[in-house]
């Protein structure tokens, strides 16, 4: 009798268990067939890109994640470009410095 309830048990576990992992597969499916994961994928490479490192890297992900999304208000739109712009301009000193940096190597080395 005991060797009967405790594979039941088991059974009972495994069916479990299997229900679960069914359910994580139609989870990640259905963020997959979203964008979701692709969306993640993206920002967290473009934060592993970024030269000079965020210092609160979760608000640099809040940011380009609202930035991925369509805008659909005037509004909407007006921030994205607002967000952009900073992005644009932080890109544009990250450049500025990096030649300013290779003319100093350059200028040394010509001499």
């Amino acid at each position: 009798y005991q060797r009967r309830v405790r594979g039941a048990k088991k059974e009972k576990e495994r069916k479990k268990k299997k229900m679960q992992n069914s359910e994580k597969e139609e989870f990640k499916n259905y963020l997959e067939k979203q964008g979701v994961i692709d969306t993640l994928t993206k920002v967290i490479v473009n934060l592993l890109e970024e030269n000079e490192k965020p210092t609160n890297p979760v608000e640099y992900i809040r940011e380009h994640l609202a930035n991925s999304q369509p805008p659909s208000t005037t509004q909407e739109v007006v921030n994205s470009l607002r967000l952009e712009n900073e992005d644009l301009k932080r890109q544009n000193e990250q450049l500025k410095k990096k030649i300013e940096q290779l003319q100093k190597q350059l200028d040394t080395t010509s001499k």
